[in-house]
């Protein structure tokens, strides 16, 4: 088998997948998928970062017909994906497949709807091409493994520009030919590296991944493509960036396996790397038992932990994401970890401060590590008082994650968390309806019920 015929494969499954294939876990779960990311990207809009992005792209790409939010005015389909693709990620809220270690739904959704919204199609054509794009994504994370990721390549961006192309085209109603080219076309641009994390270009490349899948779309459309076979012939992508590692049999497994019912994403509790949302768990339990603020705490977690954690006392809210002392320090100083708490003025509180000094993190040993094995998300935490009492927890699995889900309710309460501020109760509240009934739109301009236009 060809790459070419990847290439192929993948269009033909999208070319002729529709809604009514896919078992309805699948839509239920691609439906909570998307309620979360649109409360995540309304709250990260106002983001100092996404703010920067909107003024940009406004400048950039010109007006258009897509919502972009932050922005009262709508833009061009490439201003949309740009800015929304960042504020889907840039508060580190949005949900998790570890299937290709990817943020698959930051960078496919704000895609999709910039697509959609571009042509003017269906919300259910625009469910069809959501799911497309994020199977599409997974499956190709299955397929280069997660060698990709631990090589230090930053898989969101660079696996989600292919699944963003793939979602965009199906969304546009694109034939098999063209979603090859816009496959073929994206690969050649996708990129990312995972020293990213800590920093502004993090989400911004998110929004940058959401954009050049878009672009990949238009560019198919309008009678570009790129070489046959790219991502398997000599100097292409599994060569250069992978050591040639591509497992073909997986990308064959569309429309037979749809990780949305074999493996649901991973919802966070936490605005904090995935990695961090266990330690928080045990430590507000530890601390309930408790009864009283510790004086010191102890967080054992496995070392690729701290690897995809490693700050210690963060300098930016940015970096607080990526920082056990910062996310453990919040849940003493504050009572746990809200958007909120990513600002200066929150790192400059003395009682964040002088919580983190009460904290140690360090690679599990002896009985923490035999707690931990095979827990590669777990954390053991524990918490002394003044008088010598020790309260430990372990929490192997945190709540969010596929064996330990967010109940739809849980979900809720978080998007109205997200929304309620930014456009009102009764306008999240609206807004809900219209995502639960998001594949009876007759048209995708009434998600938003005009917002932006």
């Amino acid at each position: 088998m060809t790459t070419l015929a990847i290439a192929r494969l993948i269009a033909d499954w999208i070319a002729g997948f529709s809604l009514d294939h896919a078992p309805g876990v699948a839509h239920h779960e691609a439906q909570r998928s998307i309620l979360d990311v649109i409360g995540v990207s309304l709250a990260g809009a106002d983001h100092d970062t996404c703010r920067r992005v909107g003024a940009l792209a406004a400048v950039e790409h010109g007006p258009g017909r897509c919502t972009v939010l932050g922005s009262a005015a709508p833009g061009s389909a490439s201003a949309a994906a740009l800015v929304n693709g960042t504020a889907a990620h840039v508060l580190d809220f949005d949900d998790v497949s570890y299937e290709g270690m990817v943020h698959a739904t930051a960078v496919v959704w704000p895609t999709v709807l910039a697509a959609a919204e571009m042509v003017g199609t269906s919300g259910r054509q625009t469910m069809a091409a959501f799911i497309a794009g994020v199977e599409v994504d997974c499956a190709l994370g299955r397929a280069f493994t997660h060698d990709l990721f631990w090589r230090g390549f930053w898989t969101t961006g660079m696996l989600g520009a292919i699944g963003a192309a793939a979602g965009a085209a199906k969304a546009m109603a694109l034939d098999a030919a063209t979603i090859v080219a816009a496959i073929e076309i994206a690969a050649a641009q996708a990129s990312g590296l995972r020293a990213i994390v800590g920093s502004p270009m993090k989400p911004v490349a998110c929004g940058l991944a959401a954009e050049t899948g878009l672009r990949a779309a238009q560019l198919a459309r309008a009678g570009i493509h790129g070489p046959d076979d790219l991502i398997g012939r000599r100097y292409g992508f599994a060569a250069m960036l992978n050591d040639g590692v591509l497992l073909r049999e997986e990308v064959a497994k569309l429309g037979r396996r749809y990780v949305f019912a074999a493996a649901p994403m991973a919802f966070k509790q936490f605005p904090i790397c995935s990695y961090g949302q266990a330690a928080v768990d045990a430590l507000l339990d530890a601390q309930a038992v408790l009864g009283s603020p510790p004086v010191r705490t102890i967080c054992e977690v496995p070392a690729g932990i701290i690897d995809n954690m490693p700050y210690g006392r963060p300098n930016n809210p940015t970096e607080a994401q990526f920082s056990l002392p910062f996310a453990l320090g919040a849940a003493l100083a504050f009572g746990g970890v809200a958007p909120s708490h990513l600002t200066a003025a929150s790192l400059a509180d003395p009682r964040l401060a002088a919580a983190i000094d009460r904290i140690e993190v360090r690679v599990a040993a002896g009985e923490a590590a035999t707690a931990l094995a095979g827990a590669g998300a777990g954390a053991v935490v524990t918490v002394e008082a003044g008088d010598g009492r020790r309260i430990s927890r372990t929490v192997r699995v945190p709540t969010g994650m596929p064996e330990q889900p967010i109940s739809d309710g849980q979900l809720e309460v978080k998007f109205r968390t997200c929304a309620d501020p930014v456009i009102g109760a009764a306008g999240a509240a609206a807004l809900l309806e219209r995502i639960r009934g998001l594949d009876r739109l007759a048209e995708i301009e009434q998600l938003f019920g005009g917002r932006g236009r």
